[in-house]
């Protein structure tokens, strides 16, 4: 999951984080070595991603 925020620091401010959408972040490659993200937009904002291992049964 990706989630946007305009301030460094959402927590501390107060502020929310929001979910991606559209083109806000392109997801090029993720394999298990590294996440590739992109904004394809004009807008700056600060990107938290959460990775979770995909469980096996």
């Amino acid at each position: 999951m990706a989630y946007l925020a305009f301030s460094e620091k959402p927590f501390e401010a107060k502020e929310n984080l929001s979910e991606a959408a559209g083109n806000q972040v392109v997801w090029e490659a993720v394999n298990d070595e590294y996440v590739q993200l992109r904004n394809d937009t004009c807008a700056e904002f600060y990107l938290r991603v959460v990775a979770t291992e995909p469980t096996t049964d």
